[in-house]
């Protein structure tokens, strides 16, 4: 019996040791509710998104014995916490709330149940998919145009993508990148009349990460959308075209510009009008607001009659037109544009600075442009006394079509 004792105490150390060693190297122990062995953090989290509300988890399961993991979600800068647990096997799926929305995440092993969660696994970014805009649609400009036009879904995308390609199954050309959240109107995009060309759009997060990779994270793209030109197009038609040439030295910041354009020199009528300015190569012009109408009847040559019409770019009043930019298209509006009658387009000029206010000019015939300082009577009918004459010149104007 003496022996037995005396063969286990010798017995002992040569089982511990190897184990105290082999717990040294793979740094395992006794959890403190004495359910197991520690297990040993996850490694190599990954976590890509794959839709709006959807994220792909998978890591690397380190442990010594059999575990369940803990997936654990935060928003970037703050604590996470478990959203998923009891989680068997080394991948999983969250579905976090918030479309186009960065996320923070890690994954705790435990041996089992009442087990020790282990520390984390490395932190991983991801960001959700923004939601893709809707409604997208693009409607006939004429045989070889469209103009895109299209409903936002995302709350949290920057920007929006439009693509195009000539034909089903061709690859898709980016023609469009432009603000999520107050999107422009885009100019018209080009088509092969009679072709099959399609277009589709992304909403993108400008600033989204994909594994703590900093990058655009775009939605899931439309379904494409044919240019269908098969409907009868009313073609517009030009009222007024007179190229400006030449550059003004004078700025005209904080004045109100009047120009008037002969009846003459009118072509066409129509019941809508398009108006394309042009700037200078010297300097911005900073427009605060845009109006037409017919020349007043009687009285002062720059005042306007009672159809005076505001005329906006983008939906808004104003519009700026960089120096040395081509001309620039205002949004079509409804005003009725006869022949016989004389034409007043008035501008007021604003802008940050002196140099905000430069035009350009054309010499003309009978068109006379009219200017005053300090002034913002754009949209006033009968205008104040003493504006000043440039007569035969057609400033900042330089077409006009009806439809």
């Amino acid at each position: 019996m003496i022996m037995d004792w005396l063969f286990l105490i010798f017995l002992v150390p040569l089982i511990l040791v190897p184990i105290v060693l082999l717990c040294g190297f793979a740094g395992c122990g006794l959890d403190v509710v004495g359910t197991g062995v520690f297990d040993a953090a996850p490694s190599n989290l990954n976590a890509t998104a794959g839709g709006t509300d959807t994220i792909n988890l998978s890591w690397k399961d380190n442990s010594v014995a059999a575990s369940v993991f803990i997936v654990e979600r935060g928003p970037p800068g703050g604590s996470l916490g478990p959203v998923k647990t009891g989680v068997k096997g080394v991948a999983s799926v969250d579905n976090p709330p918030n479309e186009g929305t960065t996320f923070l995440y890690d994954v705790r092993a435990t041996a089992g149940a009442g087990g020790v969660p282990t520390a984390a696994s490395n932190i991983v970014m991801v960001t959700t998919f923004p939601a893709t805009p809707t409604n997208l649609a693009a409607t006939a400009v004429d045989a070889s145009h469209v103009q895109l036009s299209w409903t936002n879904a995302s709350v949290n995308a920057d920007l929006i993508s439009l693509e195009h390609r000539s034909s089903p199954g061709s690859l898709w050309n980016e023609i469009y990148k432009g603000p999520a959240k107050t999107p422009p109107k885009p100019p018209p995009a080009s088509i092969t009349p009679g072709g099959n060309d399609e277009f589709r759009i992304t909403a993108i997060v400008k600033n989204g990460f994909d594994n703590n990779i900093s990058k655009e994270v775009r939605s899931i793209p439309s379904a494409p959308v044919a240019a269908v030109t098969e409907i009868p197009i009313t073609p517009w038609k030009t009222a007024f075209n007179v190229p400006l040439t030449t550059d003004d030295p004078q700025a005209f910041n904080g004045n109100t510009i009047v120009q008037r354009i002969d009846a003459v020199h009118i072509t066409n009528a129509g019941a809508k009008v398009r108006i394309t300015l042009h700037g200078s190569t010297s300097g911005n012009l900073v427009i605060k607001k845009v109006t037409i109408s017919q020349a007043a009847p009687a009285g002062q040559l720059w005042n306007s009659a009672a159809d005076l019409t505001e005329v906006k770019s983008g939906g808004v009043s104003g519009v700026t037109i960089p120096a040395n930019t081509p001309p620039k298209a205002l949004d079509d509006t409804n005003y009725n544009l006869v022949l016989g009658k004389d034409i007043i387009v008035a501008f007021d000029i604003s802008g940050a600075t002196a140099t905000d206010g430069f035009t350009r000019r054309a010499t003309l015939a009978g068109p006379t442009m009219f200017s005053k300082n300090n002034t913002a009577e754009a949209a006033t009918q009968n205008r104040s006394v003493n504006y000043l004459t440039h007569a035969g010149r057609v400033h900042i104007v330089e077409k006009i079509e009806v439809l």
